[in-house]
């Protein structure tokens, strides 16, 4: 014979037992403050944010401007700036907050043409993707 034991909370028989009862109410009160304490150690670890800007990055118009879009584990970071004339240029931040500017040979000058890098691993070479005067989407490697 195969008996098996099963564990149903009931509220009505909770409190026609005070002990049972408070013993829920000290488990549940414990489960509660653990939460409470570890968000509070989360704020232990400030959160430091960096603004910055490439430099030739457009700043007359919405849209124009800097565009952080991946970081690696030493924390340089990638991405791409819009310029005045609407042209997308790449750009390298190194962890010493020096700004490096490129463009994959053969990007397009024009508006709305150019270098777009999105990712960059730990040894620093950046993937993305161009465009030409063509309007033909190319891929690029920037090695380190």
């Amino acid at each position: 014979m195969n008996t098996q034991k099963s564990f149903r909370f009931d509220f009505a028989s909770c409190f026609q037992n005070v002990r049972t009862c408070m013993l829920w109410a000290i488990a549940c009160l414990a489960f509660c403050m653990l939460g409470l304490g570890l968000s509070a150690t989360a704020d232990d670890h400030k959160a430091t944010i960096i603004t910055f800007d490439a430099p030739g990055a457009g700043s007359t118009a919405a849209g124009q401007g800097t565009y952080s879009y991946g970081i690696n584990t030493p924390g340089a970071v990638t991405g791409w700036y819009i310029d005045g004339g609407w042209v997308w240029h790449g750009f390298l931040r190194a962890p010493d907050g020096s700004i490096t500017t490129f463009d994959a040979p053969g990007a397009g000058t024009s508006a709305y043409l150019g270098t777009v890098p999105y990712s960059i691993n730990t040894e620093g070479a950046i993937t993305g993707f161009y465009i030409d005067s063509g309007i033909a989407v190319h891929g690029f490697l920037r090695k380190p």
